[in-house]
């Protein structure tokens, strides 16, 4: 995984229009990078740095770094280790579950060997807070105003932080660091938002999605609108003839 191309390449291997389409049944977005699609700081030039599914290309760039079956047991190899690894998952999510068992699938086609560890949450949250794991499968949920500092500057690469793919880039820690000191929103924003190129260059989470909201609202309520933030409720209404409660 110290190779960004190699970590270019599993994500290639990687079908993610697939999973939103049969696991999540359309309700969700593709993701890219590292911001929610909604938030103020998200720059939509990340998409000219989306990394498409092609795993013929995946297998190519696999080669470039030296990963090919040199004994023909099916599984790439380099100086003799095989690429393997576990990948860890919170026991109780059938989707979760699913996705899991779809990048084992993926990878196994292009001779990369998964095993999918089930974990209790606990369990999990421990062995990812002490940096003990391969891959895991996870979801950030983040506040509105983008700091990325915790996920993403080198500092936070120990235990009990929040780096745990360990991604160290110089100029993203310059970035972070000034941004959190610049008062003006346009300089700060600019900031971040390179960091988010920087990040969907170096690959260091395979972004998979972003889960749509599915919530019922009675029809007789008006001006309902949901921001990332959540809904405004303060602002909605019904109308005198669709009342049907009175205050006491």
């Amino acid at each position: 995984f110290k190779s960004a191309k190699v970590r270019r390449a599993l994500t290639m291997l990687l079908e993610r229009q697939r999973i939103i389409d049969d696991i999540y049944r359309g309700f969700a977005l593709p993701l890219h990078g590292p911001a929610h699609p909604d938030s103020p700081s998200f720059t939509p030039e990340i998409n000219k740095y989306a990394v498409p599914y092609d795993p013929s290309r995946a297998r190519k760039l696999l080669a470039e770094e030296g990963w090919k079956d040199t004994n023909g047991d099916g599984v790439l190899d380099k100086d003799g280790k095989p690429f393997k690894f576990t990948l860890i998952i919170a026991s109780g999510s059938p989707e979760y579950e699913t996705v899991a068992n779809l990048v084992k699938n993926s990878f196994a086609q292009a001779g990369i060997d998964v095993m999918i560890s089930n974990l209790e949450w606990s369990v999990l949250l421990q062995k990812t807070e002490r940096l003990q794991f391969d891959a895991v499968i996870l979801g950030w949920r983040l506040g509105l105003e983008d700091d990325p500092y915790q996920l993403w500057h080198s500092s936070q690469t120990v235990e009990k932080a929040s780096n745990f793919c360990y991604f160290v880039n110089k100029e993203a820690d310059r970035l972070i660091e000034a941004g959190r000191r610049e008062l003006d929103e346009d300089k700060r924003k600019k900031m971040f938002q390179r960091v988010q190129q920087i990040i969907a260059e170096e690959q260091p989470y395979t972004f998979l999605f972003v889960e749509k909201r599915t919530i019922a609202i009675d029809r007789r309520i008006q001006n309902v609108e949901f921001k990332l933030p959540g809904p405004e409720t303060d602002r909605w209404w019904v109308p005198r003839a669709l009342q049907k409660y009175k205050q006491q």
